[in-house]
Order: C-alpha cells, then sequence, then structure tokens
C-alpha cells in the first residue's frame, strides 16, 4: 500500500471517530458555575472549582466553614469521567437550602454524533462534603 493512501486512510479513520463529537467545555462547564451561582446568589461566596488532580482541601474548607456560618456558597469538583467531563458540586442559597448539582459533558456516552451536555440539581435535606473521597459530596435527599 503506498504511503500517501495509508497516511489519507487514517486521517479518514481518524475524522470518523469519537473525537469529531464536540461541544466547547468551557462553555458547557459554565452551567454548572451559572447553576450554582443562580442557587448561591449574587453575593455567595465563591469557594472554586477544583480540576481533576488539584487539591481540595482550602476549597472545601471554605465551603464547610461557609456552610458552619449558614453563609451561602458554591464549590464544584471535577471527578474521572470515563468518556466525558465530570463534575459535582454544591451550593447554599441566602434561603439556607443546599443543593447537589451535577454536570455530565456527553451524557450520551460517547454513542452519538454530538455532545449532549447536561447539568441538573437537587435539593439536599443535609450534605456532607469529604476532601479524600472519589465522590466529594453526599447529598441526603430524604424528605422527613
Amino acid at each position: 500500500m503506498p504511503r500517501a493512501f495509508t497516511i489519507i486512510a487514517l486521517a479518514a479513520l481518524t475524522a470518523c471517530g469519537p473525537n469529531t463529537r464536540h461541544v466547547d467545555l468551557s462553555r458547557a462547564r459554565d452551567s454548572l458555575v451559572a447553576e450554582m451561582q443562580r442557587i448561591a446568589g449574587p453575593t455567595a461566596l465563591s469557594c472554586g472549582l477544583v480540576a481533576l488532580h488539584e487539591e481540595r482541601a482550602t476549597p472545601f474548607a471554605c465551603a464547610y466553614l461557609a456552610e458552619s456560618k449558614g453563609q451561602s456558597f458554591w464549590v464544584a469538583a471535577q471527578l474521572r469521567g470515563i468518556d466525558s467531563q465530570v463534575w459535582r458540586g454544591i451550593a447554599r442559597g441566602p434561603d439556607g437550602n443546599v443543593w447537589y448539582i451535577t454536570f455530565d459533558s456527553d451524557v450520551s456516552g460517547g454513542y452519538s454524533y454530538a455532545a449532549k451536555p447536561r447539568t441538573t440539581s437537587v435539593a439536599c435535606r443535609s450534605v456532607q462534603i469529604s476532601v479524600d473521597a472519589a465522590e466529594p459530596f453526599s447529598c441526603d435527599v430524604t424528605r422527613p
């Protein structure tokens, strides 16, 4: 097989693969931040976004302190995704309600031509923050 044909064939196969699914991750992740800011309100403390493999202790301590003081805040951490970017966050609103927010850059699992990002939120009765756990936030959605 001529070398030029091999290169063209490889390029064509690469172009047809899952790498062509496109989502602007910074814009999509903005939906996570926007949801947390909407819940927490304009005066909330921004404890930050913690990317994969970044130190969680300081942002999580910020969230823990804000929660203990009854202050509005938001914080999120990136988790290891299999085929997409995955983030989890919590936000406390001025009304004292705490929400668990999730973001997945492609809920289709990579089986669709176009990525399908999704941000969801659920109210928590209580929330646990864990610096070292794979899932940094635990939300108790049980209602009394």
